[in-house]
């Protein structure tokens, strides 16, 4: 069996909340890479180089941090920090 050390890694989102403006201007979705997206207003509108995607008011709280309030754009984006653990359970065969 391998054993597996637990980690923790930070990554860096440029996020901002979906509105009910934005879900009457997408139609409740939005055009990812990985295809088309639903969202409902509260969830968050994610971007970076390759595209937008959308991430849960859920996964938002409980996984993000947002790094700093004034740090928002005239978009309404800002920088929030994803807190990522590796399973501290071994994998079974």
């Amino acid at each position: 069996m391998i054993a597996f050390k637990r980690y923790k890694k930070v990554a860096r989102t440029f996020a901002r909340p979906l509105t009910s403006q934005d879900y009457e201007v997408r139609l409740g979705v939005v055009h990812a890479p990985e295809g088309i997206l639903k969202f409902t207003p509260g969830d968050y509108l994610a971007k970076d180089t390759k595209g937008e995607w959308v991430i849960w008011q859920s996964t938002m709280r409980e996984k993000y941090t947002k790094v700093s309030p004034e740090d928002e754009d005239e978009d309404g984006f800002a920088h929030y920090l994803q807190h990522k653990c590796q399973n501290p359970l071994p994998l079974m065969k």
